[in-house]
């Protein structure tokens, strides 16, 4: 039981990572056409990592 509560928890630290990387590079990056470009890279490499039926769906 602790092993699935503990594979519960990293999915969604896994998940939080890429939207809480996007939300601080706003203040640090000045450039909105760098910063579009930069999380439209996030996204690409989170759906690139992890792979679930109907995420292309949405795209």
């Amino acid at each position: 039981m602790k092993l699935f509560k503990k594979a519960k928890f990293l999915k969604i630290i896994f998940n939080i990572m890429p939207v809480t990387t996007m939300v601080a590079l706003i203040p640090i990056i000045k450039n909105d056409y760098l910063l579009t470009a930069i999380d439209m890279g996030i996204i690409v490499l989170m759906l690139m990592i992890k792979k679930e039926k109907r995420d292309y769906q949405f795209l």
